[in-house]
């Protein structure tokens, strides 16, 4: 048996089980008619990586070469290219294996065009509708000082987390796959900005629940549990505070978790899972801000109150202009001048 012989083999045995290719390699070079060791005896030992590619025992100071694997966290590769990974001078593996010649196939992502072009259409469209939604949200939470407080302060960086998220998703979408391409540093730096607000958007949502689980287990501790439970037996009593921790809590869950929930495993390869994991994900990811906002926001009592008050006071104080500058302009009118007149002239 030759080298020749023995790289068809283990190409065929290499991604099956890696033991059994090490299995191999000690009877094939208690055989062999080559040298497949250096001539010092350094070897590396059998090993799979972290993407579970096989790699064989090799002499040391070798470059091997292995076929890219077919999927890669779930991505299907293109498997005529290669990967590589040095064995050492010292007859150890290289730390990390590169793949940097392996490439997605993603032209099978694209088996519905026209569903991905709707899809497309609406995530702008969701974006764009959120994107106004949490302006006018975050003014609301601006100009009304009066609601200020820790719970909705939460709410308003929330709420800035996503239209930093929102905007920055748009820049990335003028940007062009070719420049995505080359890795552009200042395209690298978009993302980067990107992929900073989405954790911050994440990390507010976790606030938003810290906060939320906070007040409720303060509320629902165990004396006030039993105490609440035996008011409302005895009374029927309703303790709106903490039905308004209940309902708060019962929004934050679908609002802020569904749309990862839902999503949180990949459909699959069948076509109406791929299709409808297409249609739903984009809807929900791009209408999250908008949801948000009329949750948080235009739903929010506290909001309407003081908007329904500034909204009262500003009617008043307009009237109350328009009066004014209606009594002021009396005097300077003719008629008015007129009759002071024909009085004065009396008078003398």
């Amino acid at each position: 048996m030759d080298a020749t012989i023995y790289e068809i083999i283990f190409g065929e045995l290499g991604d099956v089980n890696c033991s059994l290719v090490e299995a191999f390699q000690d009877t094939f070079l208690e055989n062999a008619s080559v040298a497949l060791l250096s001539a010092d005896g350094l070897y590396c030992n059998a090993t799979t990586d972290e993407i579970g590619t096989c790699w064989p025992r090799s002499s040391s100071g070798r470059m091997v070469e292995r076929p890219c694997p077919e999927y890669i966290n779930g991505v299907k590769y293109n498997t005529t290219r290669s990967a590589y990974r040095e064995c050492m001078d010292n007859g150890t593996w290289a730390l990390k294996s590169n793949y940097s010649n392996c490439e997605p196939i993603l032209e099978e992502k694209r088996k519905y065009p026209m569903h991905y072009k709707i899809a497309l259409i609406i995530n702008y469209l969701g974006h764009c509708i959120s994107v106004g939604a949490l302006v006018v949200a975050f003014i609301l939470f601006l100009c009304l000082r009066s609601i200020r407080c820790l719970r909705n302060i939460i709410h308003w960086n929330l709420i800035t987390t996503f239209i930093l998220r929102n905007v920055m998703w748009f820049l990335l979408q003028l940007i062009d796959h070719n420049i995505h391409e080359s890795n552009e540093p200042w395209c690298r730096l978009i993302t980067t900005i990107y992929n900073y607000f989405v954790v911050t958007n994440f990390f507010w949502m976790f606030v938003e629940g810290c906060y939320l689980h906070t007040a409720i287990v303060m509320t629902y501790s165990t004396d006030k549990l039993r105490k609440w439970v035996f008011l409302f037996i005895g009374w029927c009593e309703y303790v709106r505070a903490n039905w308004k921790a209940v309902k708060a809590t019962l929004v934050l869950l679908p609002l802020l978790g569904i749309t990862y929930m839902l999503f949180f495993v990949n459909p699959g390869e069948d076509d109406i899972s791929q299709i409808v994991f297409i249609y739903f994900n984009s809807f929900l990811q791009s209408f999250q801000g908008f949801f948000v906002s009329v949750f948080y926001c235009f739903l929010n009592g506290e909001v309407r109150s003081a908007v329904r008050k500034r909204w009262h006071r500003w009617q008043d104080n307009h009237a109350l202009r328009v009066r004014v500058a209606r009594a002021m302009s009396i005097p300077t009118s003719p008629t008015r001048i007129s009759f002071h007149s024909i009085k004065q002239t009396t008078a003398v």
